[in-house]
């Protein structure tokens, strides 16, 4: 009998709490213009991409041409303006930090490889294909933390929580899109990613519990753990 009333009353809490989730394109849309004037972006408009796994990116034309996008499932698993901030900084410390370069050097040697490719080595044209599927695992964990870094400093500088992306990569944790599984949530691993977070973000300020830690911890304290 308590386990079906501590079973019912989880049910009700984590369902509240889910109710919560999402936040509208025009809260994307302010996080946006307030994070590229406090960095001094060039601010592009959000191309929202219909993909339920959260993620944002930077596609470039060229050197200088890019568009910026943000998936349905992004913002679905986001709760607050803060969050989206973070994650919005994050990838423009990878255009700041020029991690994008190497992509499109990478992309316009395979579209020659592929154009040339009845005239190349089979060896050298086996190794460009290697080589292109290493791209698509995206950054390397050095990079991924450099953009954390810049993403968490532009969340202060822009007045933002500055635990906006530590909470935004707790949630897709939370939504179990763990480290690799997700475009945005890639190396190092979540929980090394999150701890470095907290460390980054707890310089400049203590963290305030959500909403979401309240229901977590009632429902351990429920659980008897």
């Amino acid at each position: 009998m308590k386990r079906a009333i501590i079973f019912a009353v989880l049910c009700v809490l984590l369902t509240r709490s889910e109710s919560f989730g999402g936040i509208a394109r025009g809260t994307a849309e302010s996080a946006w213009r307030k994070i590229t004037e406090a960095d001094d972006f060039r601010m592009t408009p959000i191309i929202y991409d219909d993909d339920s796994e959260p993620n944002a990116y930077v596609k470039f034309q060229d050197e200088e041409n890019f568009t910026f996008h943000v998936t349905a499932g992004l913002l679905k698993i986001l709760e607050t303006e803060d969050e989206i901030a973070g994650v919005l900084g994050h990838e423009i410390g990878h255009v700041r930090l020029g991690h994008y370069a190497n992509m499109i050097l990478t992309d316009t040697a395979q579209t020659l490889m592929n154009t040339n490719a009845d005239n190349i080595d089979p060896l050298a044209l086996e190794i460009g294909r290697i080589d292109s599927e290493l791209r698509e695992m995206r950054f390397s964990r050095q990079q991924e933390t450099e953009a954390d870094d810049y993403g968490v400093k532009l969340l202060r500088k822009a007045g933002f929580n500055v635990w906006g992306l530590y909470n935004a990569m707790k949630r897709f944790d939370d939504n179990g899109y763990t480290s690799g599984q997700s475009g945005f949530n890639s190396h190092p691993s979540s929980h090394e990613r999150l701890s470095h977070l907290a460390d980054m973000a707890g310089k400049f300020q203590p963290r305030k519990k959500s909403q979401h830690d309240s229901v977590n911890e009632l429902a351990d304290i429920l659980m008897g753990k």
